[in-house]
């Protein structure tokens, strides 16, 4: 479970390091978010040559969460870091071309169109 303000580490190579949420889709009074869903982030960390800069805004994909998610076979998964990728201004494809580490089986669920 994350909330505004959470920092992220960027799991993928776009550039970016670290990145902060501003914005939780899914209605005005909607305060927190989970794996598989769809976020704004402001790019707080990344690298000089990266295709994003530092201050940019950008949608972000949760891919990871440190908070644990109870799965429908009765399992809980957790991980060691909260983690997003990044997407286009479209919300449908990727910034990076690889992924780091691995994407809870939640994330691909939820977002089958994202290529």
């Amino acid at each position: 479970m994350l909330i505004k303000g959470s920092r992220l580490v960027v799991a993928d190579n776009s550039g970016a390091k670290e990145a902060e949420i501003f914005g939780i889709f899914g209605g005005t009074g909607k305060r927190d978010c989970y794996v598989g869903e769809i976020v704004r982030v402001a790019i707080k960390k990344a690298e000089p040559e990266g295709k994003v800069k530092s201050g940019d805004k950008s949608l972000g994909l949760i891919i990871r969460t440190k908070y644990p998610v109870q799965r429908k076979d009765g399992t809980c998964a957790s991980a060691g870091d909260n983690a997003i990728i990044l997407l286009d201004s479209s919300g449908k494809e990727l910034v990076g071309s690889r992924i780091f580490g691995f994407v809870a089986k939640e994330a691909l669920e939820l977002n089958k169109e994202i290529k």
